[in-house]
Order: structure tokens, then C-alpha cells, then sequence
């Protein structure tokens, strides 16, 4: 059978748009797979080491420890008198490799009775873990925060399998929470006044002992 130029041109037509569309779907379906999630976390404790280096910012899903920075991590000197500031976190964003970086505020209340309040911005960084059910004791916060907080994360392809890690936060037997061999330290137990409580000072003790965790992947 013979096919003339008009015959040649319109198949090829036809093939450039199969052509054309197979494409657009298949962007669309690469795009997909690596659109970000979005998701709202409850957030139960945020906590201070012992030694003012890392915030852990702990909800029922997962453990984010922040490398502090020097206007935080001075709260761990100041005097129990002084009230407590509020730290408000911005989005938490997760890389595919399990770094975060967050925005944040801290309120800081006046102490000459004048009500005001001042600010101080600033970005935290650091990596997310697996909680694996290790929580704080109810209401035992360093800092007030707000209650919840937006997660965004990024997606890798579905060939490529998200792995994170469990918490290497870890609870001796007086109860108190550890993150190698620091203590984390809260502030005074549920009920207490934010503006005039002291911080909790645990009583001396040997943090548990720790073994390798196996990789747990993402729920």
C-alpha cells in the first residue's frame, strides 16, 4: 500500500500529540510524586538540655531537636525568678534528609509591670525522629508555645523508600527524659503559673543505658 506526503503529515500529527500528551501525564505524575505533604502535629513538650544546646520540640509523632540558638539557649541561666517567655514556632520544614529548619519567635514578657512584651525572631535547624511512644510527663514544658504546629515535608519518588530513625531521646526511671547524657530540662509541673513558676531540677541521676536503634520507616 502506498502512503502519500498528506498521509505522512497527518500520521505524524497524530503521533506529535500521543507524543505530547504522554508527556504532560507523565510530568504530572513525576510532580505528584514529589509534591511536599502537609500535615498538623499536636505539639505535647517543648523542653531545654541541660547544657542550653538543644530545644526538643516532642508531639505524639515525632521528636524535633533544634541546635538552639544563643537567645534560647541564655534562658537556661537566667534566674527561676524571671518569667518564662512564650516560644512560638513558625512551619517546620523536613528535607529528604530528615533536616529541619523552623522560624520562630520568642515573647519575652516585661518585668517592670508594664504588661509589654518584646520579640525576637530568629531560624532553628536541626533533624526529626520517630517519637516511638516516649512523651514527657503531662504539662511539663521549658517555655509556653503554641499548641500545634504545621509540618511540611518533602517526598522523595516511589522508588526511592523514606527511612527516618528513632527518638535518641530516652527515659531513665525517675521519669526525667534524656538525649545522650543531658538531662531535659522542663519547667515547673502542670498548673503552675507560666509567668512565675521555676524550672524543675531533677534530682541526680544516671541516664539509661542506650542501645543502636533500628531505622523505622515513616508512618
Amino acid at each position: 500500500m502506498k502512503i502519500n506526503r498528506r498521509q505522512l503529515m497527518r500520521y505524524g500529527l497524530m503521533g506529535g500529540a500521543a507524543w505530547m500528551s504522554s508527556s504532560m501525564l507523565s510530568g504530572c505524575l513525576t510532580a505528584a510524586l514529589f509534591e511536599p505533604s502537609v500535615s498538623t502535629e499536636q505539639i505535647q513538650s517543648v523542653l531545654l538540655s541541660e547544657d542550653g544546646a538543644t530545644l526538643a520540640v516532642l508531639s505524639d509523632q515525632h521528636h524535633y531537636l533544634f541546635e538552639t540558638t544563643p537567645e534560647i539557649a541564655e534562658w537556661r541561666r537566667r534566674p527561676a525568678s524571671e518569667p518564662r517567655p512564650t516560644l512560638e514556632l513558625g512551619m517546620i520544614n523536613v528535607d529528604e534528609k530528615q533536616a529541619i529548619r523552623c522560624g520562630y519567635r520568642l515573647v519575652t514578657p516585661s518585668t517592670d509591670g508594664s504588661g509589654e512584651t518584646r520579640g525576637h525572631y530568629g531560624m532553628l535547624g536541626g533533624g526529626v525522629y520517630i517519637a516511638n511512644g516516649i512523651t514527657a510527663p503531662k504539662g511539663q514544658d521549658f517555655f509556653a508555645h503554641n499548641a500545634q504546629v504545621t509540618v511540611r515535608t518533602a517526598l522523595t519518588s516511589r522508588e526511592t523508600t523514606v527511612r527516618w530513625l528513632l527518638t535518641p531521646i530516652t527515659l531513665g526511671l525517675d521519669g526525667v527524659l534524656f538525649i545522650g547524657m543531658m538531662a531535659l530540662m522542663s519547667h515547673a509541673p502542670a498548673g503552675a503559673n507560666i509567668g512565675s513558676g521555676g524550672l524543675t531540677q531533677p534530682t541526680p541521676s544516671t541516664p539509661p543505658s542506650t542501645t543502636p536503634q533500628n531505622p523505622a520507616k515513616v508512618q
